[in-house]
């Protein structure tokens, strides 16, 4: 099955899962809750009173269908941010096949990368929890939700270390050798996964706070903007590496990562203004 293989295994697991979830899984969305609720009422009643603040909103404003909403938010609020977030997946994806190419034909434990990504996992997992216990969990009985302070503090723990996704595709790229002791790229590997998972996390948190009541919406829209991008990257990355080498190559991801940190910088700083100015979000 090849390279396939991996595929075919997340599509077994997530099949069954999508199934349970469609049909099992409680609808929470307040404002669906009250549509459906009102639509009943104007059913049994034959009156049209009957009807939520987003309809009554959304004929007064002649707006456009809710569908819409998720990807216009998208483009006119965080456009830049998200795809930069969404591009940190990919050199992460292709390090481990970096790391396992023709500079290290000696290396025959293939699972070992992937073990590292497992162990660094869990490492940026536990940080996470310890920043939102200190910051955030110890705070609510004496601050109520003030505690939450600002959406942009979520990311604070990307800020931290953003830096080290672009440190670690270079340590990655330019100890890809055999003269190089193979721990050295995944420490590279260790480094970039870390500030990955960090800043997917604080940015889904980012765009929860910012945006509650089309939160779902915008995580779906999210979830299909990076696995489009995934797709589209193995179209051309193979040959991307042919031509600039697999030094040039994975440096010209960091560079490109080093662009995405500074918007995060900038997210954070005027954030506020940002959200002011948008009409979706609510904080």
């Amino acid at each position: 099955m090849n390279w396939h293989w991996v595929s075919w295994d997340m599509l077994w697991v997530s099949t069954p899962v999508l199934i349970l979830w469609f049909f099992f899984v409680p609808e929470t969305s307040a404002s669906t809750i009250l549509y459906f609720r009102a639509r009943r009422l104007r059913k049994i009643t034959g009156d049209d009173k009957y009807r939520t603040k987003e309809e009554i909103d959304r004929i007064a404003n002649k707006k456009r269908a809710f569908s819409g909403t998720p990807f216009q938010n998208q483009q006119k609020s965080m456009s830049l941010t998200r795809q930069c977030s969404s591009q940190r997946f990919t050199p992460a994806l292709s390090m481990p096949s970096s790391i396992l190419s023709s500079n290290h034909s000696w290396f025959k434990v293939t699972g070992l990368p992937f073990l590292a990504v497992l162990l660094t996992l869990c490492f940026a997992t536990t940080l996470l929890a310890s920043y939102w216990y200190l910051s955030v969990e110890r705070h609510l009985e004496t601050k109520g939700l003030g505690a939450f302070g600002a959406p942009e503090r979520r990311l604070v723990p990307g800020l931290l270390v953003c830096t080290l996704n672009p440190i670690g595709l270079f340590i990655t790229a330019w100890s890809s050798r055999p003269s190089v002791h193979w721990m050295v790229p995944i420490l590279g590997l260790f480094l970039n996964i870390i500030g990955t998972f960090t800043v997917i996390v604080c940015m889904l948190q980012y765009i929860a706070f910012s945006y509650p009541r089309y939160a779902a919406s915008l995580f779906a829209a999210y979830d299909f903007a990076r696995s489009t991008l995934a797709a589209g990257v193995i179209m051309f990355s193979r040959f991307m590496f042919i031509n600039l080498g697999l030094d040039r190559g994975i440096s010209l991801l960091a560079f490109l990562d080093i662009i995405c940190v500074v918007l995060l910088f900038g997210l954070w700083k005027y954030g506020g203004l940002l959200r002011a100015k948008s009409r979706f979000a609510e904080s």
